[in-house]
């Protein structure tokens, strides 16, 4: 089974293993981003904040196969490693975490990996949301 997570930066990740507590996508960076002329200019490199769209796009999208809306709320560890360049092949990796007693969130930890190595170490907080209704009541 494939699913998609959108993206606000036009880089969708596709769903391509999952476990009950693990899921594993795949993205591609594409070389034609509009940010890639100014960030750096001569020097493109992915910002650093479409790797944690990437993560979020990827729990979010699972979550929905699983029939549960969720929204990110947190943001508990955030650690860029290397750089993601134009066309690079990323594996985005998330394990879920056991809530604490009493909470009902979705912790998960994401691990996004470029052909050289880790890119970035993610650990990230959703909570559940209801989910829409027709014409976009909640």
């Amino acid at each position: 089974m494939t699913a998609t997570a959108p993206s606000l930066l036009g880089l969708a990740s596709r769903t391509v293993e999952f476990t009950d507590d693990t899921v594993t996508a795949l993205a591609t960076v594409d070389p034609g981003y509009e940010a890639f002329p100014g960030h750096y200019p001569g020097f493109p490199v992915f910002p650093g904040v479409g790797l944690l769209e990437l993560a979020d796009g990827t729990v979010t999208a699972d979550q929905e196969r699983r029939g549960r809306t969720v929204e990110l709320v947190g943001v508990e560890l955030c650690r860029f490693r290397e750089p993601v360049f134009p066309g690079d092949e990323l594996t985005i990796r998330v394990t879920y975490q056991a809530p604490p007693a009493g909470d009902s969130g979705v912790r998960s930890t994401v691990a996004i990996d470029t052909g050289r190595g880790r890119a970035a170490d993610l650990r990230i907080v959703h909570e559940h949301r209801p989910a829409a209704g027709p014409g976009g009541a909640v």
